[in-house]
């Protein structure tokens, strides 16, 4: 072998380590190469899933316009919610449309705040999800607001969680699930996947949620071989030439490791930067900046609040493992999103864009934007930790998202987060930070 070719093997195994070659870089797994497999599975797989997408849009608009006049129309954002996850990661057709019908019957029913409630049968949250992974969310929120308010559910044994309630039946689920084989199945398992990782990340790694469930669940024992089983597991799914986290697909007889920007944060935040390979995930994060999500920050080739919020907060745990280049490269990456967030999402009444087909729901778009401006110093005492630069308008700009705020229903989870974030950040509205 020559040398000129051991140079070049050398280069092509550390492409995602290099930022400089970072436009050349493609990732593992792409939205188009998902969208294949499902052909494969379903050669009409593309007409059936852009006719019940026509379908839906109408829909999402209507339920956008019901909350932006301040109904949360809880029950109906779930079904929404589980309708997409039907959309983007299955074939099952005839469930896809008795859903939309549904949806469109949940409209005639303003009053839902039935929607937020527990179940006595199981325990569960999320009465309006029939996938058991997706009333995880719900239960995370109801104990954060609980945990926040130092009150105890209603019902203490969450039998829902039965199929990851020990240690072994955890490990088992997670291993399933982890790889899909659309072509053969017809079912991408990636957001299955991530609602039990990061529900579970914040679980383990949050001690107040692990404090929380101590005292007051019944069925879920947080011991030391618990928390192990799952530590050990996230430790040995990182993959070493990405650095990130995320499903795994069977395409064409081989197992491609997927560079999913969701799951990576989940991780990283949770167990505050405490990740091992900072070199590959920060170069393969700026190489990912103008993929399409969940592979990279982009959808439909546009920002949103959401993967910004989440790049920031990787970059942000990354910056002291930066070599100058790199900060240079992200603080310029932080500048656009935060530019682009505030000329093009942000409103004039102080509300941000809801992005049809991403966010679920009007709160979650105010959460999104506010979580990005916190983060990013904007509407933050704290300096930023990327730029010297400061924003003489940000009083005014932080105090109008915060008038908006107030007038979201309180119990909404996502609103009364986005209040709390803002008011811990910047507390004083008009003044400057």
């Amino acid at each position: 072998m020559t040398a000129r070719w051991v140079i070049w093997l050398a280069l092509v195994v550390a492409l995602p380590m290099s930022a400089g070659r970072a436009a050349d870089w493609q990732p593992p797994v792409t939205r188009a190469m998902v969208e294949e497999q499902f052909t494969l599975f379903d050669p009409d797989y593309r007409q059936r899933k852009q006719a019940r997408l026509a379908k839906l849009r109408p829909l999402e608009e209507r339920l956008y316009a019901l909350q932006a006049g301040g109904n949360p129309m809880f029950c109906s954002a779930h079904m929404l919610n589980e309708l997409r996850w039907l959309l983007q990661s299955s074939t099952q057709w005839s469930r896809i449309d008795k859903q939309i019908w549904l949806l469109k019957v949940s409209f005639e029913d303003p009053e839902q705040d039935f929607a937020m409630g527990q179940e006595s049968h199981d325990g569960s949250w999320g009465v309006c999800y029939d996938e058991w992974f997706k009333k995880l969310d719900p239960m995370i929120q109801a104990i954060n607001m609980m945990a926040g308010k130092g009150a105890a559910p209603e019902h203490t044994q969450l039998d829902f969680l039965e199929p990851i309630d020990t240690p072994a039946e955890l490990n088992d689920y997670l291993g399933r699930v982890r790889v899909s084989a659309i072509a053969t199945t017809g079912l991408n398992r990636r957001d299955e996947l991530g609602a039990v990782t990061s529900v579970m990340a914040e679980i383990v790694f949050k001690q107040e949620v692990q404090d929380y469930i101590a005292r007051h669940v019944e069925g879920l024992d947080l011991n030391h071989g618990y928390t192990t089983a799952y530590r050990e597991f996230i430790d040995s799914w990182q993959d070493p030439e990405t650095g990130y986290w995320g499903p795994w697909y069977e395409i064409d007889g081989e197992i491609r490791k997927a560079t999913d920007l969701s799951f990576t944060y989940h991780i990283i935040a949770y167990r505050q930067g405490d990740v091992g390979h900072w070199d590959r995930i920060i170069a393969t994060t700026l190489a990912l900046e103008n993929h399409e999500y969940p592979f990279g920050w982009r959808y439909q080739g546009q920002l949103t609040n959401h993967n910004a919020y989440d790049v920031v907060r990787i970059l942000q745990h990354g910056w002291p493992h930066m070599d100058e280049a790199q900060r240079a490269q992200a603080s310029s990456a932080i500048e656009r999103m935060l530019d682009w967030s505030l000329q093009q999402s942000l409103q004039p009444d102080g509300s941000f864009v809801t992005p049809g087909g991403f966010d679920s729901s009007v709160s979650d778009a105010q959460y999104y934007g506010v979580s990005l401006l916190t983060k990013a110093g904007y509407c933050s005492t704290k300096p930023p930790f990327w730029t010297g630069r400061s924003w003489p308008e940000a009083g005014d700009t932080c105090c109008r998202i915060a008038a908006r705020l107030d007038r979201l229903d309180a119990e909404i989870p996502a609103a009364e987060a986005a209040r709390r974030r803002l008011a811990e950040a910047y507390p004083a509205c008009g003044t400057a930070p």
